[in-house]
């Protein structure tokens, strides 16, 4: 069968999206990046949190679960609704890192 443009992107598309909600997650490459350095890592170090450890949002997912899906985390601006399911997510299939 010959690949034409639309049929190969069309490939890739399902390939990525079947990636994405298919794969396992991690904090290293899922998770970790949510959080910004500036204010989210940097503001809750103040309280005791360190945002960018494994350790310590492993420990607390579920507060911080909470704080999300409530808006009051981050400071700023509230986590869209696909980020708040995506950590949620990675709580449910075991918190890997």
């Amino acid at each position: 069968m010959a690949w034409n443009r639309a049929s190969l992107n069309m490939r890739i598309s399902v390939e990525v999206s079947f990636k994405k909600y298919f794969m396992a997650l991690s904090f290293a490459k899922d998770i970790r990046p949510m959080f910004r350095d500036t204010p989210d890592v940097d503001t809750m170090k103040d309280f005791g949190l360190d945002l960018s450890s494994f350790a310590d949002v492993k420990a607390q997912a579920e507060e911080i679960y909470a704080r999300v899906l409530d808006g009051t985390m981050p400071c700023d601006e509230p986590w869209p609704k696909d980020q708040v399911a995506l950590f949620k997510r990675w709580m449910e299939e075991g918190k890997a890192p």
